[in-house]
This record gives C-alpha cells, structure tokens and sequence, in this order.
C-alpha cells in the first residue's frame, strides 16, 4: 500500500511500499505506472517541499540512510499566481495538493503522483478570489461519483472569514470548486486540520478572548459540514493568535 507518513506545513513525506492500494482517491495512476523519470530503488520514500515562488520540490528519500535523491520541480501555477505553497495529500498517496498564495491566475491544484518515480502530473488548477494559504484533504472519497473533499482557508493577509471545499474527480484527481463557497467561519482562519475518521475539522482563529479553536462537524460520506453554536464552539487556545493545529 501507499501512506502520507508525515505533514508539517509544506513539507509532505510519502512512503512507497510494497503492493499497492490504500483508502484514498481512485485514480488511473494507481497502478503504479511511470508517467515519466527514471525509476527510484524499491523501498524509496517520496519528500515534496514547497517554497514561497510557487513551486513545489520533490526529493527521493533513502530511508536506511536518509539521504536525498533531487526529482524535477514544477509550478503550482504561472508568474503572477506565485507564492507561498500549501501542501496536502490524499490517505492513499496518489494525490498532492497544493496552493499558491498569489492572486492573477489559478492558485490551487492537484498533481498525480507516479509512485515508481516521483514524477508529479498536474490537473488543471481553480482559482480563489482570495490568496489560499492552508488546506486539508479529508480522508476517505464519499459515497458520490466525486470524492470529497479538499477543504481551503485563505492566508489571513486576506481577512476573510471563509472556508473553501473542492470535490475531487475519483479518476484522475482533478479539483472542482464545491457550490454556494465560501462557508463562513467565526473568524479568519490561521490554520485547519482533520480528524483521522473525516467526522470532524479544528480551525484556529484569532477571537473575542485573543486566540480561538473552532470544531466543525462533517459527514464523510458528503462532506457537508456543520457548526456548532456556543459554547460547544469556540474554545479559548488561552493564548494570542493561535497557529498551527494538528489532529493525532
């Protein structure tokens, strides 16, 4: 099967190992096929790092040694759309997601991931009215023809109090913006994270006491979301701006 073993911010670490499979997104590439680059040796782990010029870096990782094997880099998006990357993944490792935090041209996409070589295949890109920063794919693909989802917070340069959600295309991982977007949150979102069973999502803010947590219910057979009032949510971080939130 394929795993996503590690996520902290836009670094993404993707084991490959032996057989095939997983719970995340359908695609044509499951297969394992090359869609171009030289093989990496069995066992290889798959590291993509995305930079603040709207490119994402792919490494192959030895995971005896660590040493770093460099892959080709691409674009999330064209010169005006560049900058900041956000990365995500689907629970099986097929599919990369990513931002760019640029406005003039598409700003978030999907890329197939060839898990023989490294080599990253992008879907067209959807653009955001707003530069997109942060984002979360949600375990799982639904129950409809389309997966769901990939949810996206603005930066909070941006001060807008919105959530995105993409449906995923099960074939070929291709985004399409879900309608009536944005839903709006209590606050501008720094950062967002998803329970391991896609029953839940937490999202930081900055709120009335300084610094908020948010908890968002979700059907993971729809992807349709609820929001509970006070004072199930909010809750007070106890402290001023809060950022980075993860779920174990």
């Amino acid at each position: 099967m394929k795993w996503v073993a590690s996520l902290l911010g836009a670094f993404l670490l993707l084991g490959v190992l032996a057989g095939c499979g997983g719970s995340g997104t359908n695609t044509s590439n499951n297969g394992g096929g090359s869609n171009g680059g030289s093989p990496l040796p069995a066992g290889t782990e798959l590291l993509y790092v995305g930079d603040n010029v709207g490119m994402i870096h792919g490494f192959g990782v030895d995971p005896g040694s660590g040493k770093l094997t460099t892959l080709s880099s691409v674009a999330v998006t064209n010169g005006a759309a560049a900058g900041d990357v956000g990365l995500a993944a689907d629970s099986g490792g097929m599919i990369l997601y990513a931002t760019s935090d640029g406005l003039g041209g598409p700003n978030v996409t999907s890329f197939l991931v060839d898990q023989k070589t490294g080599t990253l295949t992008a879907n067209t890109g959807q653009t955001l009215p707003v530069p997109p920063r942060k984002l979360a794919a949600a375990p799982g693909g639904g129950t409809s023809g389309s997966g769901c989802c990939v949810y996206v917070i603005p930066d909070p340069s941006a001060n807008t109090a919105g959530l995105f959600a993409f449906s995923i295309n099960k074939f070929n991982g291709a985004l399409t913006l879900a309608p009536n977007q944005p839903s709006t949150l209590l606050g501008v979102p720094h950062d967002i994270a998803i329970a391991p069973n896609g029953g839940w999502m937490g999202l930081t803010f900055d709120g009335s006491s300084g610094g908020e947590i948010d908890i968002v219910g979700r059907d993971p057979s729809t992807g349709g979301l609820t929001f509970p009032p006070p004072p199930t949510s909010p809750a007070s971080s106890g402290g001023d701006s809060p950022q980075g939130i993860r779920v174990t």
